[in-house]
């Protein structure tokens, strides 16, 4: 398994063993953090330099560092979507739900309830994409201002709430 992520990647195992290259393969190629000594998967700034660069890497961190606040939202900062990687014990922690709906408001289909009907939450998932209006609460799906920043952000994204609602 080593042999063939490093040939992938075109860096000779030698090179994994040095924290400096790590963290240069880890700007370069950030999902190669499951391939990774476990030693560098647990240090928080070579994680760090791999969220930063694809949220999607969080995936790969080890549990205790997916529940690491500064870990998560770094993550989220870069990829929304990201949301599902972050340990459920912070999961649902409103800063890193606004972080994640702000860079991709259809991350909003991965909130919970309570912040799928939180107007500030919503209002920024719509924002960021219409389409998000989809996985809006019901008692905010008819809002005003939740349909014109849905509209504005995307046009097309109200003719098809109707089919949803």
């Amino acid at each position: 398994s080593r042999h063939v992520s490093t040939c992938a990647l075109k860096v000779p195992p030698s090179a994994l063993t040095d924290r400096t290259a790590v963290m240069a393969v880890m700007r370069q190629h950030p999902r190669a953090l499951k391939y990774i000594p476990e030693v560098f998967r647990r240090d928080v700034e070579v994680v760090l330099a791999a969220v930063s660069t694809d949220g999607n890497a969080l995936r790969y961190a080890p549990e205790e560092l997916r529940a690491n606040r500064s870990v998560a939202l770094a993550a989220l900062k870069n990829e929304g979507y990201a949301l599902p990687y972050v340990h459920p014990v912070i999961r649902q922690e409103r800063q890193l739900v606004l972080a994640a709906v702000q860079q991709n408001g259809y991350a909003l289909c991965y909130c919970s309830s309570e912040h799928r009907s939180d107007r500030q939450v919503a209002l920024q998932a719509v924002r960021s994409d219409g389409y998000a209006l989809r996985y809006v609460g019901s008692k905010l799906r008819w809002d005003p201002e939740l349909l014109v920043a849905s509209g504005l952000q995307n046009p097309l994204a109200l003719t098809r709430a109707t089919l949803f609602f």
